[in-house]
């Protein structure tokens, strides 16, 4: 009966050991699933960020080709 007990015991231990670990586990994944969110939510912000820098800057360049091409037309009009 004593060796029953024992073998017993030692099955609730182990058991009680994995679940610790499994539970431990869990938490340490949930932390990287949340690191891995703010990450890809700062991404996505530079990302929208980057994209209205290049709009703005395509603004900008055409902005300036339109200055220009009055400027060099008149130029090629006068080297003919």
């Amino acid at each position: 009966m004593g060796a029953l007990a024992l073998s017993i015991s030692g099955y609730v231990i182990q058991d009680a050991r994995n679940s610790a670990r499994q539970d431990s586990e869990l938490a340490a994944t949930e932390s990287r699933v949340q690191r891995l969110e703010q990450i890809a939510a700062t991404t996505t912000e530079a990302r929208i960020r980057t994209e209205v820098q290049l709009g703005e800057l395509r603004e900008g360049q055409n902005e300036i080709k339109a200055l220009l091409d009055p400027h060099n037309s008149a130029g090629r009009r006068t080297r003919k």
